[in-house]
């Protein structure tokens, strides 16, 4: 019978310690700002995106995009697309384990970046009544990897405000003297067991029956706290810190594949396929200036199917059916904050047929988060000339804005 007092005492100083030490509590109602591009798959099978080159980062759970890509910006925008990330919509998505995707270390989650897009452009080479419908995936099989001190800069900052919370939290529980009067029965009956040895039946039976009222009095207690001072998690400031976390640095790999789909009028049965590929995105992220600035160096591998196409080369046009086209990329982005990014890209353009010529786009893109997850560009450069063997011959000015949506997610920490 001592032995098993020993062990309730004991058991009751561990559970009290661990109430007041320095712990990092799961935190629920986050909301991740990780919308980082305007470009998605969709757009880029049907050479509407405002870049060729996209840096592999993670999707938002679902966002729209709207642009308008014509000379003519008196117009309404013409192109419109949506993508979506399964993932975030599962219970995984919901309920995140910090060490296992917030690692240090740059590790494979094909299923978590997984985005499926769509998108639609009416009036494609100057013919107002052709509509274009593209489909399209992408994912990363590199992400990068979390920076650690970043990670240990939020761990901390969320235990410091962990620790405030408890600390408010008792005093707010101390403002009611029946709890004082519960808490200093609990510390008297303690010190009255310590002196008989921990022998003691009755006192060890009054402690149990005082700690149950205290615990129903402190569970009363902390939903009057929680209106009166906001859950913890919302008191915690941690939003910022925590979606800064996905900013990763390091090697970035992904792949993409895409289909589009050409009908006149939007008659049905005028709906052709015009073009099909697959893409591959590469490159670093470096951080250079502790303030949140980063240089992105990409490349771009991307072989393209035309189901058929007429080209005029030395002045005679012919038609080709199944033109295959190769394009290799390099791009130089620059982050100067959170909100503000520039880039400058380029891309030489191949084709299987020896009668047709090389061409090249160069293209740059300014881009500003006005609110999380919600960001407006411009973008200019010069179109492909996949017509003739004059080389690049028409300007583009791309203007568009991306809203991401999605719902808050929990962080698990053990």
């Amino acid at each position: 019978m001592k032995k098993y007092f020993s062990f309730l005492f004991l058991i009751f100083l561990f559970l009290l310690s661990q109430a007041q030490s320095d712990t990092i509590p799961d935190i629920k109602n986050i909301s991740l700002d990780i919308l980082k591009t305007p470009s998605n798959p969709a757009f880029i099978i049907m050479s509407t995106s405002p870049v060729e080159i996209a840096e592999p980062t993670t999707p938002t759970e679902f966002y729209i995009s709207i642009q308008n890509a014509s000379n003519n910006f008196t117009s309404l925008p013409n192109n419109y697309g949506f993508t979506v990330a399964p993932f975030w919509w599962t219970k995984s998505g919901k309920e995140l384990n910090f060490n296992k995707d917030f690692s240090t270390r740059n590790k494979i989650y094909f299923w978590r970046y997984l985005r499926l897009s769509v998108g639609m452009v009416k009036g494609v080479d100057d013919n107002e009544d052709l509509w274009r419908y593209g489909f399209g995936f992408q994912t990363n099989i590199f992400s990068g990897k979390v920076q650690k001190k970043k990670k240990e800069r939020y761990l901390n900052a969320l235990r410091s405000c962990h620790n405030n919370y408890y600390q408010l939290r008792i005093d707010f529980y101390k403002k009611y003297p029946l709890y004082s009067k519960i808490e200093n029965e609990v510390n008297s009956i303690l010190e009255r067991l310590k002196a008989a040895n921990n022998s003691d039946s009755l006192l060890a039976e009054e402690l149990s029956r005082t700690l149950k009222l205290k615990q129903q009095l402190e569970e009363l207690l902390l939903k009057q706290f929680e209106l009166e001072k906001g859950m913890a998690e919302d008191s915690l400031s941690v939003n910022t810190m925590f979606s800064d976390l996905e900013k990763r640095i390091g090697f970035k790999w992904d792949i993409g594949a895409g289909i589009s789909n050409s009908i006149e009028n939007r008659w049905i049965d005028s709906s052709d396929v015009n073009r099909f590929g697959v893409w591959t995105n590469f490159g670093w992220v470096i951080p250079i200036s502790k303030s949140g600035a980063y240089l992105s160096i990409l490349g771009l591998t991307r072989i393209l199917a035309y189901e058929d196409a007429v080209y005029q080369y030395n002045d005679t046009s012919f038609y080709k059916e199944y033109l295959g086209v190769y394009d290799f990329g390099a791009q130089i982005k620059f982050e100067f904050n959170s909100k503000f990014s520039f880039l400058v890209e380029g891309v030489y353009r191949m084709y299987s047929d020896e009668r047709t010529v090389s061409t090249f786009k160069v293209n740059s893109m300014a881009q500003y988060k006005f609110n999380p997850n919600q960001i407006v560009f411009v973008s200019f450069g010069n179109e492909f000339n996949n017509n003739n063997d004059q080389g690049p011959q028409r300007i583009q000015l791309n203007i568009g804005v991306s809203l991401g949506i999605g719902n808050n997610i929990g962080v698990n920490f053990y």
